[in-house]
């Protein structure tokens, strides 16, 4: 029976370390060559392409098959997984192939042994508005959570500004961002799972879902507490290996708060009796105004981020140019 020769290209490897968010890759070259056994001067029938891949990727010191992981315990090398084995057939000479083996590895790179370079985070900001129905004007602020109650017992104040109990519209400013960052597979442990506390998981834990619809209970991402919304998030597979984690929260400047009209008995607002006019019109005002929240429970939003993910999101890497 013919033998196969497996050896290990003195090119390579070769690497390229690239950006944070982007693959890392690493090359491998192997000569592979099938070596027919001669008996009586008539040579063995060639097995095959397919048979001479399946046994050079199977035998001790082969080439290695894909999805496979790097040999050792390297704080980086034992991430890289082969990603593809090209075969090109070597024209020189019969039986003979080139397998040029690719790995692959998304993790931030390691340089001394224990701080890996900083998590890849994308910010993306959009502001726009909403539109707020107005009873009253001439406020302070939206009241914070400790102090909301529903129904309410306090009239808001201010000056109103309704007709009939048909408030006015005005635009509330607001600020859309997603937040962006890449959940690795392969490296979730206790500590790098978001909050830091959570057990050990490969895929993303289910109770980051249920903050959905959630405001923060202290300042994020630079905004006051209560003020922003988490809207959800999404988990897109880049490779076997990594997901693209895009996490949606919306501020408010109101808080989410709305005001509202006491009901009469017929559902309408309570109204007043005549205190102005419309263009020689009398008209009423609504009586009573409270504050609605619809979003009433409250989280840290920290805890649904790695602990070194949370922290890049507010620094910059590499650091600021020291130069004047």
């Amino acid at each position: 029976m013919g033998t196969i020769s497996v050896i290990k290209h003195r090119s390579g490897p070769s690497y390229r370390l690239n950006k944070p968010g982007t693959e890392h890759t690493l090359d491998e070259i192997y000569k592979v060559t099938w070596i027919p056994t001669v008996t009586q001067g008539t040579a063995e029938t060639y097995i095959g392409d397919e048979e001479l891949i399946r046994q050079a990727s199977t035998m001790t010191g082969g080439v290695p098959q894909l999805q496979s992981r790097m040999p050792g315990c390297g704080l980086n090398f034992r991430h890289w997984i082969v990603d593809s084995v090209e075969w090109r057939p070597n024209t020189e000479a019969a039986f003979s192939f080139t397998a040029n083996v690719r790995y692959y590895n998304m993790l931030p790179y390691q340089y001394n042994g224990q701080t890996a370079t900083e998590p890849w985070v994308r910010v993306t900001r959009n502001v726009q508005t909403r539109q707020g129905m107005i009873y009253r004007k001439g406020l302070q602020s939206a009241p914070y959570q400790a102090s909301y109650v529903w129904p309410p017992t306090t009239d808001i104040g201010g000056t109103p500004v309704d007709i009939n109990g048909t408030p006015i519209v005005q635009l509330i400013p607001q600020v859309q961002f997603t937040i962006e960052w890449l959940w690795h597979r392969g490296l979730q442990t206790a500590a790098s799972s978001p909050g830091g506390t959570a057990a050990a998981v490969v895929e993303p834990p289910s109770w980051i879902a249920g903050d959905a619809g959630k405001r923060n209970t202290a300042t994020f991402f630079g905004f006051d507490k209560e003020s922003v919304l988490f809207q959800g998030y999404s988990a897109s597979p880049l490779n076997d290996q990594t997901y693209l984690m895009q996490y949606r929260f919306l501020w408010d400047q109101w808080r989410f708060y709305e005001q509202k009209a006491a009901p009469a008995f017929n559902n309408l607002p309570n109204l007043t009796a005549p205190t102005g006019s419309f263009i020689g019109i009398p008209y009423k005002k609504a009586a009573n105004i409270g504050w609605y929240q619809p979003y009433t429970e409250l989280v840290d939003f920290t805890q649904d981020f790695p602990p070194e993910v949370y922290a890049a999101i507010s620094t910059t890497y590499p650091a600021q140019s020291s130069c004047t």
